[in-house]
């Protein structure tokens, strides 16, 4: 199935499995009300009718919820296996001095850690996102109709918290960021060792790149924890704010069922509709986190697929008839590794060199 036609197809489902969310709670609150002999006068006959529509919106719900999730989680699937095929077509048609600039465990960290994030946030990213957009939507109308003063005191608290996630957000982002390329690092650092092995035992530096390798092993553990510190803070600022919310409305509308001032259907239905709405939001914490890092890998990845291609490369360049020359002078010549120091500030090898080149004659620089 072409991506579109799912993507719309998982939301509708998406839509429709909240829409039989809203009217769960609903349903059950007529149950309820239905066997307050003061407040209904139902027979056995609608209880048992009632019944059966609630156990059939159930099912349905079911049966869409399982849907939506394979079309939409499916979709990060396929937005995967056409971002691989992409990243290597481009990959083989890049010059050959695009792979002297670039290290080859970073481009292998992208093509899989990052490729792998993207996957996550086009599949589980959108779910969770419009299923949070969309249960808010639909639940938060039906509450302010139940009872406005019970809605306000329930979320009074969300406000502060957003405003806390969205800074945390922005450290899981940098975060992020840091944690791949401290990776990608590593990864060239491996490969390196590895394709030098003979070099490195027969030189006896065994110990010193052990040590490298620890020390870059060490910064990505840091980085990590520290990673895994600030996503712990969202889940927690979500999950303490629901379960506030679930503690006002027992306290709250408790009373005022003891008191009359709502019945008890209504209570134990706002009751559930809070319910309904903690799992989104005590998984917005994660949305957010994998929000953020598909957005960090997507401009990682973007470095790659910005690159100009060899043919793209070679109508840039201009090309201009030289004369022919009996000598050449060469003065002020320095060249520096594009490769050297992780692609950072290069070490020159070689600088301000000055010679005479004859026509026939060959030069060897050795050092």
């Amino acid at each position: 199935m072409p991506i579109w036609p799912r993507a719309i197809g998982g939301l509708l489902c998406l839509v429709l499995t909240n829409l039989l969310g809203i009217a769960l709670p609903i349903l059950v609150q007529q149950v309820i009300d239905s066997l307050n002999p003061e407040q209904s006068h139902a027979d056995g006959e609608s209880l048992l009718a009632t019944l059966a529509i609630l156990l059939a919106c159930a099912a349905l719900a079911l049966g869409l919820r399982i849907i939506s999730r394979q079309l939409l989680i499916g979709l990060g699937r396929i937005i995967e296996f056409d971002l691989r095929n992409a990243l290597f077509n481009h990959l083989m048609s890049l010059p050959a001095d695009y792979y002297d600039r670039s290290a080859t465990g970073d481009i292998m960290s992208r093509l899989i850690n990052d490729v792998q994030a993207i996957r996550y946030f086009f599949g589980g990213g959108i779910l969770l996102g419009f299923n949070t957009l969309f249960a808010y939507a639909l639940t938060f109308p039906v509450l302010l109709h139940y009872s406005p003063r019970l809605t306000i005191m329930a979320f009074i608290l969300f406000p502060i918290a957003v405003i806390i996630m969205g800074k945390i957000s922005k450290q899981v982002k940098q975060s992020y960021q840091y944690v791949q390329e401290t990776l990608g690092d590593i990864s060239t650092l491996a490969n390196e060792n590895l394709n030098a092995m003979a070099v490195i035992q027969s030189y006896g530096i065994e110990t010193m790149e052990s040590q490298r390798m620890s020390g870059q092993s060490t910064r990505y553990r840091q980085g990590f924890f520290k990673l895994i510190r600030q996503r712990v803070w969202l889940y927690l600022v979500m999950g303490l704010v629901t379960s506030l919310s679930l503690w006002v409305i027992l306290a709250e509308g408790g009373r005022e069922a003891i008191q009359g001032e709502i019945s008890y259907g209504v209570f134990v239905a706002f009751i559930l509709y809070l319910e309904r709405l903690s799992w989104p939001t005590a998984a917005l914490g994660w949305t957010i986190t994998m929000i953020q890092q598909g957005i960090a890998s997507m401009g990682r990845l973007d470095t790659i697929l910005s690159e100009p291609t060899e043919t793209q490369a070679s109508h840039r360049q201009t090309t201009t008839s030289l004369p022919r020359l009996d000598i050449l002078h060469v003065d002020h010549l320095s060249f520096a590794d594009p490769t050297t120091n992780n692609n950072k500030q290069a070490t020159h090898q070689l600088q301000n060199i000055k010679l005479n080149l004859q026509t026939g004659h060959i030069i060897a620089l050795v050092g």
